[in-house]
Parts: C-alpha cells; sequence; structure tokens
C-alpha cells in the first residue's frame, strides 16, 4: 500500500494540524478561565498521548466552588428588667370560679321524742316519732325501700328498739290515696288466683293482697298444705302489677 509524499500533501497537512491544536488551545484557555474543568499540567510542546494525538487530554480532577453561608450573628439577650405584672387575657370560654364555702351537709333528722305503734292491714309494727301522737292517727312511716301508712295503735316511751321513723301526718289526699288502693285489692285477689290456676298449682290458695302505699311493692299473702315452687308464678305477677313482689304464707282462713 502506497503512501502519498507530494510536497502540496505534506504542507497542507501541516497547516490543518497548526490550526487544530490553535482552536483546541484557545478552548481549553477559555474553559479554564471560566471555570469549568482544571488541567493540572498542560501538555508540552511536542508531546503527543496515547488516543490524544494533538494533546488535548483533560484530566478527570475538577474543583467546583464551595458555597459559603453566611450566618446572621445572634441576637444579643437583653438584661431582665423589673416589669409590672399584666393581667393574663381569659378566654371567653374559661371564667373565674368564685370561692365556694364548705358544703353544708344536710340537716339531720330531730331527735325522737317518742315511740308509737302502728296498725296496718296485716300486722304491726314499732317507729320512732319525734311529733305528737294520739291514738287513732293516720301517720306516714318509713316503708320497705318507701313509705307506708298505718294508724296509731299505741304511744310508748322513747326508750326501745326501733329502726324506723315516722315521716308525717296523712294528710286527706293520703287518705283518699290509701283508699283507693285498698278496693283495687280486691281485684288483685282475683288476678292472682287466676294466675295460680293457669301455672297449675293446687295446694296454694290465695288469702289476701295489700299494697304498699307508694304502690312500689305488693305483699300477698297466701296458704298452702306443703311446699309450694312459686318462681314462675312470683315473675308473673311481677309482670301483671309492675312492682316489687313478695309472697307471705299466712294460716288457712275458715
Amino acid at each position: 500500500m502506497s503512501s502519498i509524499t507530494s510536497p502540496i500533501y505534506d504542507a497542507s497537512r501541516k497547516f490543518l494540524r497548526a490550526q487544530v491544536v490553535s482552536l483546541s488551545s484557545s478552548l481549553l484557555q477559555t474553559q479554564r478561565e471560566q471555570g469549568r474543568i482544571l488541567l493540572k499540567g498542560t501538555p508540552s510542546k511536542g508531546m503527543t498521548f496515547r488516543n490524544d494525538p494533538y494533546g488535548m487530554r483533560v484530566l478527570e480532577n475538577r474543583e467546583y466552588p464551595t458555597p459559603v453561608y453566611v450566618y446572621p450573628a445572634p441576637a444579643k439577650a437583653r438584661p431582665a428588667t423589673a416589669t409590672k405584672p399584666t393581667a393574663a387575657a381569659v378566654p371567653e370560654t374559661v371564667k373565674p370560679v368564685a370561692a365556694t364555702t364548705a358544703a353544708v351537709p344536710a340537716a339531720e333528722k330531730p331527735e325522737p321524742t317518742c315511740r308509737v305503734m302502728v296498725e296496718f292491714k296485716r300486722g304491726e309494727d314499732i317507729y320512732a316519732s319525734h311529733l305528737d301522737h294520739h291514738i287513732g292517727d293516720m301517720i306516714v312511716v318509713e316503708g320497705d325501700r318507701g313509705q307506708d301508712m298505718g294508724r296509731v295503735l299505741e304511744v310508748l316511751p322513747v326508750k326501745g328498739p326501733s329502726v324506723a321513723r315516722v315521716t308525717a301526718y296523712a294528710s286527706q289526699k293520703d287518705k283518699d290515696t290509701l283508699s283507693s288502693l285498698r278496693k283495687e285489692e280486691a281485684a288483685a285477689v282475683r288476678l292472682c288466683q287466676q294466675r295460680v290456676r293457669e301455672h297449675g298449682i293446687k295446694n296454694m290458695k290465695m288469702e289476701d293482697v295489700e299494697f304498699q302505699y307508694d304502690g312500689q311493692k305488693v305483699t300477698i299473702y297466701y296458704s298452702s298444705n306443703g311446699s309450694v315452687d312459686f318462681r314462675q308464678l312470683q315473675r308473673q305477677l311481677f309482670r301483671d302489677f309492675r312492682c316489687r313482689v313478695w309472697l307471705r304464707t299466712v294460716p288457712a282462713s275458715s
């Protein structure tokens, strides 16, 4: 393979090479001035590198400007000065609570001055009282978790066992309420007898029914020749009367 060796060709080749080297040098100088690249060294004249015939090798080491942050100077602490206290703003939803006095205990029950024997429809009991009583007075007393009404049979000295107390004298309205309850007790006896037949209890006879004055309890008196399982009956009577049901055995009536 022959090579070109004419003088014109050699002159043009040298001229083009000189132009390329000149342009490359100016380009590198411009980039160096702008800070884009940094050359550790400039190739000497006539020095060539492998795969870099025009001496344009760019090293990989580069330097970038490091940003400098200027922090503001810290504010000087103000000296503590005595200031007048100011009233704190109170939100609308929060109001100052006025000082309250200690809770006043409820009025204690007065000391009993006597005891009275009270008669009910079926039975008697003794109650402590602070009122003046006469035999035959209708009074309201403390019942089984409620109130009851009875008639005074006897006035006794204050000393003696008594748990419950007399509440007040019975008014005319209280007497009318008790009278209406006594009328309803006859119908209640018939209802209880019907429930006994429905539950198939043979050895159980209803004797009487007594409502407590406030209507919170009903006492059912019955007689029986033997033991009676009245649990289902009691549940049924509770649904009928809507109050506490108490069954009590008594001697059979004639």
